[in-house]
């Protein structure tokens, strides 16, 4: 599921790009979650920074794209930024915070479409950063996207992968430096977790599909907490 923020103080405005976002990802079969913001220091207010694609108007009140854009890159330097503008010109400006693209009003769904998709294949190519194992018998590549969760056995390290179990030696401390906080959790000390294939919780139980994980006492706020981010905030 991508997450995506709308950030557009015009509610016509706004609706137009919810509905086009809606028609792609039907079209493409894509999995969003949209979080809608009516001005920039509501966006900023709020707690979560993990937003993929940013759709942000430049010109807003109280606070204009570009200063919520210098703002928001303090926290997330990877999400795929596109503005919304009347007037190209002001768009000249993205490259100060890096923005991919910029959107004029009105919304044109082919012109949209390209720019789409070219937000979700980066968006894509970054959940499939490969990612080096260090084992004893040599180094072994994977996609981040495809490790369920690690496992931490005193100095050994288990990486679990979609296809197979890879073993290294380390920590968890150097596992958490090395994979995103944004994706991963610890639901004990023992177990960092990808939120993507987290498919319920009950009590204090973790299911991955088939594999159930022991979420700690000191460990339940803090992973429901980061798996409510991952999610979009819906509540669990």
């Amino acid at each position: 599921m991508l997450r995506i923020a709308v950030v557009e103080d015009n509610d016509t405005d706004r609706k137009v790009i919810t509905d086009a976002i809606a028609t792609f990802e039907k079209e493409e079969n894509e999995n969003f979650h949209i979080s809608e913001f009516h001005d920039a220091m509501d966006f900023l207010e709020q707690r979560k920074t993990d937003f993929q694609i940013v759709f942000m108007d430049i010109q807003m009140p109280y606070m204009d794209g570009l200063e919520a854009a210098r703002k928001f890159r303090e926290r997330n330097t990877e999400a795929a930024l596109i503005f919304i503008t009347s007037m190209a010109r002001y768009a000249v400006h993205g490259y100060e915070v890096d923005a991919m693209d910029y959107i004029v009003k009105p919304l044109n769904y082919y012109s949209f479409n390209l720019k789409m998709k070219r937000a979700v294949k980066y968006v894509h190519s970054r959940e499939q950063q490969q990612f080096i194992i260090q084992t004893k018998n040599g180094l072994v590549k994977a996609s981040i996207g495809d490790i369920k969760y690690v496992e931490v056995l005193g100095h050994k390290v288990i990486y679990h992968l979609e296809e197979k179990d890879v073993e290294a030696y380390g920590s968890m401390r150097k596992v958490m430096e090395e994979l995103p906080e944004n994706t991963f959790s610890l639901c004990n000390n023992c177990y960092y977790v990808n939120l993507y294939y987290v498919t319920s919780v009950e009590g204090y139980i973790a299911s991955l599909g088939d594999i159930q994980l022991q979420i700690s006492h000191p460990r339940k706020k803090s992973f429901m907490k980061a798996l409510n981010d991952y999610v979009g905030g819906c509540s669990a």
